[in-house]
């Protein structure tokens, strides 16, 4: 948690975990693009950490916690940590902190931006990509009434919006008992060079895409070091403005329970071949569900 928000003055009691794998997936460092490491020189404001705020009639403490060892044993990234001189992420099992926080005020009806900063449990992205601070946090906050708001936050250098609902998708049916298939592991980057070119990534085209990347000028060293310094004053004032204050007002969306299975059952592929990332009826909790930033 950034030491100057810290647990707030409403909450009775606040403890953090690392959860690891349930099995060890100590392995070697995972190669990263170049490019990838300027999620991590952006501020928050930009959506470089991304939470996403689930409610829950009731929750089991213990039973997140070891359902999400069992997930991480699935993508072992998470318990991670990046590593910015060799451009990776290595396979560490260092683990995700889990912090369980007890308040004693209810959330409003409608979860505001404050409430969002207050459930979740951000991270710097320069410390994330400095490998100071974990790729993802969970913060579960208890409220009176014995309602519980479950958070995941995660670097968007590493998940991105599809990639952490199917992440959670695992980890809610592993909650529920429920079997779930490993996951396909590729190394084949050219795939996500294909989503970026409209004629649909002729082989041609991928390498004249590689070409052209290597062939962009680099500033020399001198210019570069001015510019990482101008970055990090401006990121940093941009983070505790945007911590302390909020960010700019945004439309809250808020979706019921039969909103989420229409769309559910919208999105989901109709045939065996297709992946389905919508996952069970329990996936979304209660009957609202925040997320702050974009994807």
């Amino acid at each position: 948690m950034l030491p100057w928000l810290g647990p707030s003055s409403s909450s009775t009691q606040s403890s953090t975990e690392l959860v690891k794998p349930s099995k060890a997936t100590v392995g070697a460092a995972v190669p990263l693009a170049g490019w990838a490491f300027c999620f991590c020189e952006m501020p928050l404001a930009a959506a470089t950490f991304n939470p996403r705020i689930f409610f829950y009639a009731h929750a089991d403490e213990k039973k997140l916690k070891r359902s999400l060892a069992d997930a991480l044993t699935i993508f072992p990234l998470l318990a991670g940590r990046m590593d910015a001189r060799s451009s990776s992420l290595v396979l560490s099992d260092a683990g995700i902190p889990f912090t369980t926080v007890h308040l004693q005020e209810e959330p409003p009806e409608d979860i505001t931006e404050e409430w969002i900063k207050r459930l979740a449990d951000p991270r710097m992205p320069m410390r994330v990509g400095a490998g100071k601070e974990p790729i993802a946090t969970v913060q579960l906050t208890f409220f009176p009434s014995g309602r519980a708001a479950l958070c995941f936050s995660a670097a968007h250098v590493v998940l991105d919006g599809m990639s952490a609902f199917t992440v959670l998708n695992t980890w809610a049916s592993l909650a529920r008992g429920e079997a779930v298939p490993d996951p396909v592991p590729s190394t084949d980057t050219s795939v996500f060079l294909k989503c970026a070119i409209p004629t649909g990534g002729s082989p041609s085209e991928v390498a004249d895409l590689f070409e052209q990347h290597q062939k962009m000028p680099m500033l020399s060293w001198p210019k570069q070091l001015l510019s990482r310094a101008i970055i990090c004053v401006v990121r940093f004032a941009l983070d505790v403005l945007y911590l302390r204050n909020g960010p700019e007002p945004r439309v809250p969306l808020f979706l019921s329970h039969a909103q989420l299975a229409a769309i559910k059952a919208a999105a989901s592929p109709k045939s065996a071949d297709g992946l389905n990332v919508a996952g069970g009826s329990n996936a979304a909790g209660g009957p609202n569900a925040a997320g702050g930033g974009g994807t």
